[in-house]
Protein backbone atom coordinates (compact mmCIF):
# COMPACT_ATOMS: atom_id res chain seq x y z
CA UNK A 1 0.00 0.00 0.00
CA UNK A 2 1.24 3.38 -0.68
CA UNK A 3 0.47 6.39 1.42
CA UNK A 4 0.54 9.95 -0.35
CA UNK A 5 -0.72 13.51 0.88
CA UNK A 6 -1.97 15.63 -1.53
CA UNK A 7 -2.70 19.74 -0.91
CA UNK A 8 -3.17 20.92 -4.13
CA UNK A 9 -4.28 19.24 -7.73
CA UNK A 10 -0.79 19.81 -9.33
CA UNK A 11 0.48 17.31 -6.80
CA UNK A 12 -1.62 14.68 -8.06
CA UNK A 13 0.67 12.22 -9.81
CA UNK A 14 0.19 10.49 -13.33
CA UNK A 15 -0.43 7.06 -11.54
CA UNK A 16 -3.87 8.23 -11.19
CA UNK A 17 -4.57 9.20 -14.98
CA UNK A 18 -5.66 12.42 -16.11
CA UNK A 19 -8.54 14.13 -15.04
CA UNK A 20 -12.02 13.20 -15.78
CA UNK A 21 -14.56 16.23 -16.15
CA UNK A 22 -18.28 16.17 -15.06
CA UNK A 23 -20.95 18.72 -14.93
CA UNK A 24 -23.15 17.66 -11.84
CA UNK A 25 -27.25 16.53 -11.92
CA UNK A 26 -27.97 17.82 -8.64
CA UNK A 27 -29.37 20.86 -6.97
CA UNK A 28 -28.68 22.60 -3.97
CA UNK A 29 -29.73 25.63 -1.56
CA UNK A 30 -27.46 27.85 0.38
CA UNK A 31 -27.05 28.87 4.00
CA UNK A 32 -24.93 30.98 6.09
CA UNK A 33 -23.04 29.03 8.59
CA UNK A 34 -23.93 29.84 12.05
CA UNK A 35 -20.81 30.13 14.22
CA UNK A 36 -18.48 26.72 13.67
CA UNK A 37 -20.77 23.64 12.19
CA UNK A 38 -18.97 20.41 11.75
CA UNK A 39 -19.99 18.01 9.00
CA UNK A 40 -18.85 14.35 10.24
CA UNK A 41 -17.77 12.25 7.16
CA UNK A 42 -16.58 8.98 7.48
CA UNK A 43 -13.27 9.23 5.83
CA UNK A 44 -12.68 13.08 7.83
CA UNK A 45 -14.66 15.77 9.23
CA UNK A 46 -15.46 18.86 7.16
CA UNK A 47 -15.53 21.74 8.80
CA UNK A 48 -18.04 25.19 8.16
CA UNK A 49 -16.82 28.62 9.43
CA UNK A 50 -19.11 31.87 9.94
CA UNK A 51 -18.39 34.12 7.76
CA UNK A 52 -15.82 31.94 5.16
CA UNK A 53 -18.42 29.33 4.71
CA UNK A 54 -21.72 28.24 3.30
CA UNK A 55 -23.68 25.45 4.29
CA UNK A 56 -25.04 23.45 0.67
CA UNK A 57 -27.96 21.39 1.20
CA UNK A 58 -28.71 19.34 -1.29
CA UNK A 59 -32.76 18.86 -2.59
CA UNK A 60 -32.14 15.13 -2.65
CA UNK A 61 -32.05 14.96 0.95
CA UNK A 62 -28.36 14.22 0.66
CA UNK A 63 -25.86 15.29 3.58
CA UNK A 64 -24.86 19.26 4.07
CA UNK A 65 -21.52 20.18 2.94
CA UNK A 66 -19.36 23.59 3.31
CA UNK A 67 -18.17 25.57 0.13
CA UNK A 68 -15.87 28.66 0.50
CA UNK A 69 -18.06 31.64 -0.10
CA UNK A 70 -15.66 33.43 -2.24
CA UNK A 71 -15.48 30.41 -4.41
CA UNK A 72 -19.04 30.07 -4.55
CA UNK A 73 -20.19 32.53 -7.66
CA UNK A 74 -17.35 31.40 -9.15
CA UNK A 75 -18.56 27.80 -9.29
CA UNK A 76 -22.32 27.71 -8.61
CA UNK A 77 -25.36 29.74 -10.74
CA UNK A 78 -28.83 30.16 -9.71
CA UNK A 79 -31.21 27.77 -11.89
CA UNK A 80 -33.91 31.17 -12.14
CA UNK A 81 -33.64 34.18 -10.43
CA UNK A 82 -34.71 33.95 -7.06
CA UNK A 83 -35.49 30.52 -6.83
CA UNK A 84 -32.54 30.24 -4.62
CA UNK A 85 -31.62 26.73 -6.60
CA UNK A 86 -28.37 26.45 -7.64
CA UNK A 87 -26.15 24.16 -9.52
CA UNK A 88 -22.57 23.82 -9.96
CA UNK A 89 -21.85 25.66 -13.56
CA UNK A 90 -18.13 24.62 -12.99
CA UNK A 91 -17.00 21.52 -14.20
CA UNK A 92 -16.09 19.00 -12.12
CA UNK A 93 -12.24 17.75 -12.29
CA UNK A 94 -11.51 14.44 -10.54
CA UNK A 95 -8.77 11.06 -11.25
CA UNK A 96 -9.47 7.86 -9.62
CA UNK A 97 -7.27 6.11 -6.85
CA UNK A 98 -5.84 3.37 -8.10
CA UNK A 99 -5.80 0.03 -5.85
CA UNK A 100 -2.88 0.02 -3.90
CA UNK A 101 -2.74 3.94 -2.75
CA UNK A 102 -4.27 5.63 -0.08
CA UNK A 103 -4.22 9.66 0.15
CA UNK A 104 -4.58 12.16 2.66
CA UNK A 105 -6.10 15.30 1.57
CA UNK A 106 -5.40 18.59 3.08
CA UNK A 107 -8.61 20.09 2.61
CA UNK A 108 -9.24 24.00 3.41
CA UNK A 109 -12.27 22.32 5.11
CA UNK A 110 -10.25 19.26 6.96
CA UNK A 111 -8.11 16.48 6.33
CA UNK A 112 -10.28 13.50 4.65
CA UNK A 113 -8.99 9.95 3.65
CA UNK A 114 -9.60 8.17 0.11
CA UNK A 115 -8.58 5.34 -1.35
CA UNK A 116 -9.52 2.63 -4.55
CA UNK A 117 -12.48 2.83 -5.88
CA UNK A 118 -13.24 6.63 -4.45
CA UNK A 119 -11.80 9.83 -6.57
CA UNK A 120 -9.78 12.96 -5.27
CA UNK A 121 -11.34 16.13 -6.74
CA UNK A 122 -9.72 19.25 -7.78
CA UNK A 123 -11.71 21.98 -7.33
CA UNK A 124 -11.36 25.64 -9.55
CA UNK A 125 -8.44 27.12 -7.05
CA UNK A 126 -6.54 24.08 -7.70
CA UNK A 127 -8.16 22.86 -3.96
CA UNK A 128 -8.29 18.94 -3.94
CA UNK A 129 -10.90 17.16 -2.18
CA UNK A 130 -12.83 13.48 -2.02
CA UNK A 131 -15.50 11.78 -4.24
CA UNK A 132 -16.66 8.52 -3.59
CA UNK A 133 -17.63 6.17 -6.27
CA UNK A 134 -20.98 6.14 -5.17
CA UNK A 135 -21.33 10.15 -5.04
CA UNK A 136 -19.99 10.39 -8.77
CA UNK A 137 -22.46 7.43 -10.09
CA UNK A 138 -25.79 9.42 -8.25
CA UNK A 139 -24.77 13.06 -8.85
CA UNK A 140 -21.71 13.32 -12.22
CA UNK A 141 -22.91 12.93 -15.26
CA UNK A 142 -19.11 12.55 -17.36
CA UNK A 143 -18.03 14.20 -20.14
Amino acid sequence: MTTLTFTTGTEVIAAFGQPLTAKRKTLVRIRPTVGTEVFPREKGDLTAVEGIDYVLMPVDGSQPYPCKVDIFPGSWEETEPNSGLYRRSALCKFVPVPLGYTVTLKTREGDTTVSHPDYVAIGIDDEVYSYSCDWVRDNLVVL
